[in-house]
């Protein structure tokens, strides 16, 4: 969040970067607006968590800053999201694979 905070104020007056940033944060409000307002640390976790393309750790960011969420909160809901990701990932890669070897 510190890094969005230091290149908006020095790309701000960039129009194509202007136009990207709208654009990027009118995507992260309508996709994850709601739900995470709603739930708050839990819901940007779980956004997180899922192991999905566009619901990551780059998104919960964004989305946390665009939603004024405090930055120790945020970083806790997404390092605990991202963790929880690579555990399901992992635990789902091994048992894929023994369901093959099983065949």
């Amino acid at each position: 969040m510190w890094l969005i905070d230091t290149f908006s104020v020095r790309l701000w007056p960039n129009r194509l970067y202007r136009r990207a940033v709208i654009n990027l944060s009118k995507q992260a409000k309508r996709v994850v607006g709601a739900d995470i307002q709603k739930y708050g640390f839990g819901g940007l976790m779980v956004f997180v968590m899922i192991p999905l393309p566009g619901t990551g750790a780059y998104m919960g960011t964004i989305a946390a800053y665009v939603l004024r969420i405090e930055r120790g909160k945020a970083l806790l809901a997404v390092s605990l999201g991202v963790f929880i990701s690579c555990i399901l990932m992992a635990a789902g890669s091994y048992y894929g694979n023994m369901g093959l070897n099983f065949l």
